[in-house]
């Protein structure tokens, strides 16, 4: 019966096409179970799977605190000293920190130990200042509110020029597992910690013996030193050999330059205290100088600071030290007492910040631009004056001309100025010129950054600055060994989100 029976032939085509239809189901199948496995590929390497385990892990537990691998990590990242290596271009931010020394370490620690070592001592102060906060009930005040949204502001601000989305930067500063969540939630508890330390500093109880004992017991790093300082050099010079390669001094000719040099030293200390010129016997020694110098003590020269310190100093006395290879002929001149150089009363100023406009592609303005941001200057300053010229008015103009973020939302003012600021020399000089009163106005150029500045003296504070200085330290210290205190019973314990830290 060739071919079988029709009955046959059927049952064997149905029995193909189920075949067929099995492998085409399991070709299916495989073809899906594929597609999942290379898309759960793609997603774990987007790093969404990571993210959502490090957002429910423990990298740190403090007292009753937890904190997620993002909080620690704003600290971590934060770091003052990490953040400086970054921009002096010490480190680079795509360095393996755990395999990447830590400089200075006497240890063999890496830059991911000491950055955690680091984050989880400041954890513990901010636990335990949140912890007496709660306590106190103390919550955070409306100009906190403020500087926190300032920065938080501040943050997008740079996101946007920088090209990315607000989140999307905070992982490019803090690490891939920060979220906008638990950046602001760090923000508002340290801007809390901060606010909380410096009321309670504040608040601490200095009295002006507690102040003039701080004094006595500094005044060798307080007090400005006047004095003149001639640098002999004691180096014997390397040779070179006939067929060019350096030869090094040797022991003997090495210690005949030093006892030269020594002879050079006490020969000018003679004439020094001779009164003599010296000009021409410098020259000779070949010493470079430093005359009528001036500096506190706690910024002098090693090499003689004691000296130049020593309360039985007088006008006009002249030693000779030795450090390293140099010989020094140091004369003292003076000493002024720090509660007299800093004896006057800190400033506060108004003032409206003209910015001069620059061209797309340069770096400063021209003459002519300048020209304009100071006429534009000008003019305000008579506006002001042809009103009834008051602060309040002159506050009006500052917020709605001054291109000095800093300040022209609080009519730009600037409170507690002293000789020290870090603003330009124009504006400090400006500030403390000889005969300045309150209500005093003038017009400032800014050449750092391109401008004019409006200026006007509000004010002055009540207590002289070198006592506000003493106050604050003091006040400083008391805070520092309050938070000693307040942490010495707080542990530390490392959870598994440490590993997504770094």
């Amino acid at each position: 019966r060739q071919g079988g029976t029709s009955a046959d032939r059927q049952m064997t085509a149905q029995q193909k096409e189920a075949a067929a239809r099995r492998k085409t189901i399991q070709y299916t199948v495989i073809g899906v179970i594929v597609a999942i496995a290379v898309a759960a590929l793609l997603i774990w390497n987007s790093g969404i799977f990571q993210r959502m385990a490090a957002r429910n892990a423990v990298a740190l537990t403090i007292g009753e605190h937890t904190y997620s691998p993002a909080e620690v990590s704003y600290y971590y990242y934060g770091n003052s000293t990490y953040q400086m290596y970054l921009s002096y271009g010490l480190i680079s931010s795509g360095v393996d920190l755990r395999e990447t020394a830590y400089p200075g370490s006497e240890t063999e620690q890496t830059w991911h130990d000491y950055l955690v070592e680091s984050a989880t001592e400041t954890l513990t102060q901010v636990s335990a200042v949140l912890d007496e906060a709660a306590a106190e009930g103390y919550t955070l005040s409306e100009e906190g509110q403020q500087t926190l949204q300032s920065n938080i502001d501040s943050m997008k601000e740079s996101a946007s020029n920088s090209g990315y989305s607000y989140s999307t930067y905070l992982r490019l500063v803090y690490g891939d597992y920060m979220t906008t969540e638990a950046f602001e939630s760090c923000l508002e508890q340290q801007v809390l910690v901060n606010e909380y330390g410096t009321q309670w500093a504040e608040a601490q109880e200095i009295s002006a013996s507690d102040i003039e004992t701080y004094y006595q017991e500094n005044a060798n790093t307080l007090d400005t030193f006047h004095y003149s300082a001639y640098t002999i050099s004691g180096a014997a010079e390397s040779t070179t050999d006939e067929d060019g390669n350096t030869v090094e001094p040797t022991d003997e000719e090495s210690e005949a330059a030093m006892e030269e040099a020594r002879q050079g030293a006490e020969q000018l200390a003679a004439a020094l205290e001779a009164g003599e010129d010296v000009t021409d016997l410098v020259d000779e020694l070949g010493a470079t100088t430093n005359e009528d110098a001036s500096a506190t003590g706690s910024s002098l020269s090693s090499t003689y600071s004691e000296w130049l310190t020593d309360v039985t100093r007088q006008a006009g006395d002249v030693t000779v030290l030795e450090s390293g290879t140099n010989v020094y002929v140091v004369v003292f001149n003076s000493r002024e007492d720090y509660r007299e150089v800093d004896n006057y009363l800190p400033a506060n100023v108004r003032h409206i910040f003209i910015q001069a406009e620059v061209d797309e592609g340069a770096s400063s303005p021209t003459d002519e631009q300048m020209a304009a941001a100071k006429t534009e200057a000008e003019d305000l300053l008579a506006q002001w004056q042809a009103g009834d010229a008051t602060a309040e008015s002159f506050a009006a103009l500052a917020e709605e001309y001054s291109d000095d973020t800093g300040s022209n939302t609080n009519g730009g003012l600037y409170e507690g100025i002293t000789k020290s600021t870090s603003f330009i020399a124009n504006f400090i000089d400006w500030t403390f010129a000889d005969g300045r009163q309150v209500g005093d106005t003038g017009i400032v150029e800014n050449t750092t950054s391109g401008g004019y500045h409006v200026m006007y003296l509000d004010s002055y504070g009540d207590t002289p600055v070198w006592e506000t200085s003493i106050r604050t330290t003091l006040q400083s210290e008391a805070l520092t060994a309050h938070l000693d205190e307040i942490t010495a019973n707080y542990t530390a314990t490392q959870g598994d989100g440490m590993k997504y830290v770094g």
